[in-house]
């Protein structure tokens, strides 16, 4: 009888914790418009809901079965036919036991593409946070995709995540990084656009990320051809110049024996010095992108300490 005693206020108490534990749940409802051709809304709204769920903070409802309900309530999901879009993703969100909705539009305006983003509190039908970026078709739209969701979403869960800075005009750019011993000239490619995602993802709340095509286009209308050119700090300055940036960022991808190493330097445009030099060993190419992460974040902190 006592261990019956003993189990039972075990037994009362394991539900209120679990539930003290549960993930709030967040519906993803993308709009759509006339603006956006099909399949660029497609792409677009895969990018926002990978990016969701990647989260730890919440659980995701994805768009499909958000659209599946809205379906069944005969709501209309286009921009010019939703009146009031926060009571629609209220009235979806309450249907699907939600307790934010997340409701993403996506509009083209000739070359620029505008993506807005807002957090809706079912309960209290409150808007928490409105985000709205401006993109173009020459930008990295994942990176504008994961700005976005950072900003919207993860800053409302976790308020270390700081917002960036419109007054901070510090600009940053990377250099295509080297291909040395053996090494393909795309997979170093592949690893520099590596190194921007990070610089975007780690950087953006400090410093301007320069994006890679606008780089190359700058340097187009200079008349500045990359050719032949070896990724120093003599290099990274002259391009730094060109472009008004006030760090550069090169380094090299290569192989030595078995396993791969990644260099990075960066410097400063302005003062010719070197504001920090790093290099991580890298056993198979799976681990290069966390590699790469990782010195990245290293890097923006000696540039960080030396400004």
């Amino acid at each position: 009888m006592r261990r019956y005693i003993l189990i039972l206020p075990v037994l009362i108490f394991m539900p209120i914790v679990i539930f003290a534990q549960r993930l709030p749940r967040i519906a993803y409802l993308p709009l759509t418009s006339d603006t956006m051709s099909e399949n660029e809304s497609k792409v677009l709204i895969n990018m926002m809901e990978e990016e969701l769920a990647k989260s730890e903070y919440f659980y995701l409802i994805r768009h499909e079965d958000v659209e599946e309900v809205a379906n069944e309530m005969a709501v209309d999901l286009s921009m010019s036919d939703t009146v009031n879009l926060a009571l629609t993703a209220n009235r979806i969100g309450v249907f699907l036991f939600s307790d934010y909705v997340l409701f993403s539009e996506f509009i083209r305006e000739g070359p620029k593409i505008y993506i807005r983003a807002n957090l809706l509190d079912v309960m209290n039908l409150e808007i928490l946070t409105t985000r709205v970026i401006e993109a173009n078709d020459n930008t990295n739209l994942r990176n504008i995709v994961r700005q976005i969701v950072v900003d919207a979403v993860y800053c409302y869960f976790d308020k270390s995540y700081d917002m960036p800075s419109a007054g901070n005009h510090t600009g940053i750019c990377v250099m295509d990084l080297e291909a040395k011993n053996g090494v393909a000239p795309d997979e170093a490619l592949i690893v520099t656009d590596f190194v921007f995602n990070s610089l975007y993802r780690f950087g953006s709340d400090r410093f301007t990320i320069i994006d890679i095509n606008k780089r190359d286009k700058l340097l187009a209308e200079h008349q500045f051809s990359l050719t032949g050119l070896t990724a120093d700090s003599d290099s990274a300055i002259e391009i730094g110049n060109f472009i008004e940036a006030d760090y550069m960022i090169f380094g090299s991808f290569m192989i030595f024996g078995s396993a791969y190493y990644i260099t990075l330097d960066a410097v400063n445009v302005e003062t010719t010095e070197v504001s920090g030099s790093i290099r991580e060993k890298v056993e198979n190419l799976d681990n290069v992108e966390s590699s790469v992460d990782y010195l990245v974040r290293e890097l923006l902190n000696m540039i960080n300490q030396g400004s």
